[in-house]
């Protein structure tokens, strides 16, 4: 299993990325806040990691994110867009209260999966033709 460390620009804390490639799917634990500042960062590494020549098979791990805002919500959409439409997914794991509470309340959990455990966030990535199938939101 490779790790890699990353980190986006410093705002008031700093955002943090540690990727762990895991064969045929990649582990991204995410900390600190995601705003204006930095979600393009995130979503440029996390783009970056899909394009290369594998499946885009992705699990976000949110436990240790602080803070998120709307441009931090655009960066996660655009990368279950860009997973689920070069044929992958995307699995949102753990995600803090405050990243739970944006996921609701702006209906995103209607379409990005999401799981309790890094475990059961591996079990969600179903890869089915571009198309996440069953329900979004897993116990």
């Amino acid at each position: 299993m490779d790790v890699l460390e990353g980190s986006g620009p410093v705002s008031d804390v700093e955002l943090r990325l540690r990727i762990e490639d895991r064969g045929e799917w990649l582990a991204v634990h995410v900390s600190g806040d995601v705003d204006y500042r930095n979600s393009t960062s995130l979503r440029d590494q996390v783009l970056a990691l899909i394009g290369d020549d594998r499946v885009p098979a992705v699990v976000l791990d949110l436990s240790q994110v602080g803070f998120i805002d709307s441009s931090g919500l655009g960066a996660l959409i655009m990368v279950w867009r860009a997973a689920t439409s070069a044929g992958g997914a995307l699995v949102l794991s753990r995600p803090s209260p405050v990243c739970e509470g944006w996921l609701e309340r702006t209906g995103l959990t209607g379409h990005i999966r999401s799981a309790r455990s890094l475990e059961a966030a591996r079990a969600l990535l179903t890869i089915t033709g571009g198309e996440q199938t069953g329900e979004a939101r897993s116990a």
